[in-house]
């Protein structure tokens, strides 16, 4: 199975989106992540319908998932959120929550064979991510998030659609 796939599986998600707003900065467990580009989608899954956020590290991560490639010397950080395992609309999610408006986040890292630095991710255990738009395959809002390595961040993201791309396919490719 795609890595990338895995790691949004992890947080109960499966998406890609198109390239938009990149530049957001922060630190996790001492790593400096800048965002590169913007990447959404509105996707459903063994019944689940969820919105999919990822600020990528790299630019062209929707042409690596449309190609089911690994992408390798990258941090990502994957927003999921869900009405209650119904479609996203507008408004706010909690971070960890188990039901309601729910929210699951992770901040991903890849080495140069595509492979997971576990030392250098964490998940979400607090916080509010606030959608303000949701246009199709869109997404775009804020957030404030608490992880379990105790970084605090805030920011907002703006994400372009990519429609169609399924990442829960096997990968063979690193790139």
């Amino acid at each position: 199975m795609n890595r990338f796939a895995i790691a949004v599986a992890v947080v109960g998600i499966v998406g890609c989106g198109g390239s938009s707003s990149g530049g957001v900065s922060f630190t996790i467990r001492g790593q400096s992540f800048t965002a590169v580009e913007t990447i959404s989608a509105v996707q459903t899954t063994s019944g689940t319908t969820f919105g999919v956020v990822a600020l990528s590290g790299r630019s062209g991560s929707c042409a690596l998932a449309a190609s089911n490639t690994n992408p390798k010397n990258t941090k990502i950080l994957v927003i999921a959120v869900t009405d209650n395992f119904a479609a996203a609309t507008t408004g706010a999610f909690t971070v960890a929550a188990t039901s309601g408006k729910l929210a699951s986040v992770k901040f991903i890292s890849y080495d140069a064979t595509c492979g997971d630095i576990s030392a250098q991710e964490a998940m979400g255990v607090s916080g509010t991510i606030t959608l303000t738009s949701v246009s199709g395959n869109a997404l775009a809002g804020t957030y404030d998030i608490t992880f379990d390595s105790t970084d605090h961040i805030t920011g907002s993201f703006t994400g372009t659609a990519c429609a169609g791309v399924n990442l829960t396919g096997t990968s063979t490719t690193c790139g």
